[in-house]
């Protein structure tokens, strides 16, 4: 045989042998990649069909003074037993939200066998009479019809039926502000605040819960005022009777009439 049919044969073969080095990774390729696929799927039907992640607890994380967590989780459909990759968290948050006492909620898988709540409720300040009786937090918000069982000693804001929308939430401002000016008074820790009034004409009054007492206010200076009816609290005091009504609509002067005692 001629040397270079010798070669020729020699480049065959090593053409073959490459083919096959090829073919074989190939085959190595997909076998590797079927062992993967089957990996994954096992892993899979082990995390959403086996037991390894069941819910078997609920953690509900929050300060509640209004709420409890049992009333929290009453809207929630999600049940001991259920797999915690099939629960969704979207549907849970959006359960946990008909709870109207809750202002901020999240929540999160901790695996492997619990559900993790966290929740802040509202800050009620008062009981706003409009079309219904509402409460209102801290930031002017109303967020709660109220229902019979809710804690209701709170003070009621009035005169606010029919007014627009933007007149309304400006008059339930100046509603909160005084509300805090009147706490903060000497005044205000002597009589509980029953009820906050608003007359477009008159302005703003205050009622108190003991022994009621009607306080006009007018319109601003607030702060002032009640500073002025702190001044003078023991000269009004001092006087005979009971206080029926002050006039504090005029920072200049204060006008107080007193239901007077039988001698």
């Amino acid at each position: 045989m001629s040397i270079f049919k010798k070669r020729q044969q020699v480049k065959k073969k090593r053409h073959w042998l490459k083919q096959l080095m090829r073919i074989e990774r190939a085959v190595i390729s997909i076998v590797i990649l079927i062992v993967g696929l089957f990996s994954l799927y096992g892993i899979y039907y082990l995390i959403v069909f086996g037991s390894s992640f069941t819910l078997t607890d609920i953690i509900v994380k929050g300060d509640f003074k209004y709420t409890t967590s049992k009333a929290l989780l009453q809207h929630v459909s999600a049940r001991k037993g259920d797999n915690l990759f099939w629960i969704s968290m979207e549907n849970v948050h959006e359960q946990l939200n008909l709870n109207k006492w809750i202002k901020n909620v999240s929540v999160r898988r901790h695996l492997p066998h619990a559900l993790l709540i966290y929740a802040d409720e509202y800050n009620p300040k008062a009981i706003v009479l409009n079309t219904s009786m509402q409460f209102i937090d801290d930031n002017g918000q109303l967020f709660k019809s109220l229902d019979s069982g809710d804690n209701v000693s709170f003070p009621i804001f009035t005169g606010i039926m029919g007014l627009e929308e933007s007149k309304r939430k400006q008059v339930l401002a100046h509603m909160l502000d005084l509300l805090e000016i009147y706490n903060k008074s000497i005044f205000g820790s002597d009589y509980p605040l029953a009820e906050i009034h608003y007359d477009a004409i008159k302005g703003y009054s205050v009622i108190t819960d003991k022994e009621p007492i009607q306080i006009l206010l007018g319109q601003g200076a607030y702060r002032a005022k009640f500073a002025k009816i702190d001044r003078l609290k023991k000269r009004i005091n001092k006087q005979r009777g009971k206080i029926q009504y002050i006039l504090a609509n005029d920072l200049a002067r204060l006008i107080i009439k007193y239901k007077r005692f039988n001698a």
